[in-house]
């Protein structure tokens, strides 16, 4: 098998022997610094590279090489093969980045500790990165205001731990499990971060979806960006904002903190019939969407911890045929207060305009050709009641048309009159 091997051995005190088709390595950097001849720019897609050191914590720092600032290599291992060694990359700096056409182990041997640090800017690109990869390794990764670009990031059988304060993941492909495996701690710090800034950015890019099933801890947020549907899962501990900038967020998912879903956005709670538990105010902006099941049985609710601001859409999809029915979609715990109430309700794609004409202080009417639909708030609740006939006192929507059509004539008339 043709391969090019390179090792990068920071304060190097054993030797190491490697069976390589190469009669010399390409490069060898010292404490973050170039010390034999070769130049990583010519680096080609083919090349294997192992960085590891017994001494010194610094590691390789590729914002630290004169004049490089972008490599490639085939496939890249941090870890030492010496109990105690440690194999560091930190990829830092606009423009800093490290694109691993294959696989990019971080903690590759047994008893081996490999950190992957990824900062201001700085940008690691993989096909496949794994977190610990033997038993006994132990594989870190931080990423602080550094971009990640991967298939999927997985723990494998080792200590695996991932750190997040203001960093960004960029699937490169729909997949079920982007993180994946036991990892020992994946944790969300806001420590430092400017207001509105989340420790992690899922932007998930049009035409893509990805499921993450894994649960984050910490007191930072999260954020959703790009337009494609991330799909998450599972009791969610991390106590910051959840924000919904763009694209569909949904998935079987409860929440400790706050959610937000942003204009244009999407909010799709569970997989069928589900309710989510939000910890924090439920914040839905004018254009974005809450998209909701209703069955026979029952619907989506959303049940909040703190208050609720409504705005933009609430779309209804009926599972089964519409019928008549009283549903509660959203209940606020404690005291908890509702503010506002959906500009426009969509039901089975249908768009369905509100009738501000008999609308009260707690509710809000949005009738159709055969069913009357009515949105009212109170006692820390908003509900939904469906009906085939509008209530005592309003008339039927054509009923509604041919009183508008006399009115329009009366006032003619009048007018006319008066001259």
């Amino acid at each position: 098998m043709k391969y090019h091997a390179l090792f990068l051995a920071i304060g190097l005190s054993i030797a190491l022997v490697v069976a390589s088709p190469m009669s010399s390595w390409a490069a060898v950097i010292m404490n973050g610094a170039m010390a034999t001849p070769g130049d990583p720019s010519d680096w080609n897609e083919e090349a294997d590279v192992w960085i590891f050191h017994t001494e010194g914590p610094n590691g390789v720092v590729l914002n630290n090489m004169p004049g490089i600032t972008t490599i490639v290599t085939e496939n890249l291992l941090l870890g030492s093969p010496v109990i105690g060694g440690v194999g560091k990359l930190t990829v830092t700096g606009l423009g800093a980045s490290w694109e691993v056409r294959d696989l990019l182990e971080v903690g590759n041997l047994a008893n081996s500790h490999g950190v992957l640090d990824v900062r201001d800017g700085g940008m690691i690109k993989a096909d496949r990165l794994h977190l610990a990869m033997s038993v006994g390794s132990v594989g870190v990764m931080n990423v602080s205001g550094g971009i990640v670009l991967a298939n999927s990031i997985e723990a494998d059988n080792g200590m695996a731990n991932l750190t997040l304060n203001g960093g960004i993941f960029q699937p490169l492909s729909s997949t079920g499990g982007f993180l994946t495996g036991n990892f020992n701690n994946l944790y969300l710090d806001g420590s430092g971060l400017s207001a509105g800034v989340a420790a992690l950015t899922l932007q998930v890019d049009a035409g893509l979806t990805v499921g993450v099933s894994q649960v984050f801890t910490g007191d930072g947020g999260l954020a959703k960006t790009g337009y494609g549907t991330l799909v998450l899962n599972g009791a969610q501990s991390y106590t910051g904002l959840t924000d919904v900038a763009s694209g569909l967020l949904t998935g079987e998912v409860s929440f400790a903190g706050g959610l937000t879903v942003r204009d244009g956005a999407i909010f799709a709670p569970g997989n069928g019939i589900w309710t989510t538990t939000i910890g924090g105010d439920y914040t839905q902006e004018p254009g974005a969407v809450l998209a909701m099941e209703i069955g026979r049985f029952g619907s989506d609710r959303l049940v909040v911890g703190g208050d609720v601001s409504l705005g933009g859409i609430l779309a209804l999809s009926f599972t089964d045929d519409i019928e008549e029915g009283r549903y509660v979609l959203i209940e606020c715990l404690g005291e908890g207060v509702i503010q506002y109430m959906f500009d426009t309700m969509m039901v089975d794609g249908v768009l369905i305009e509100r009738d501000f004409l008999y609308d009260s202080f707690d509710t809000a009417w949005f009738p159709s050709n055969d069913w009357w639909y009515m949105l009212s708030s109170g006692d820390g609740r908003v509900e939904l009641t469906v009906s085939s006939s509008p209530p005592a006192g309003i008339p039927e929507p054509t009923a509604l048309a041919l009183l508008a059509l006399g009115a329009t004539v009366l006032c003619g008339r009048r007018r006319r009159g008066t001259v």
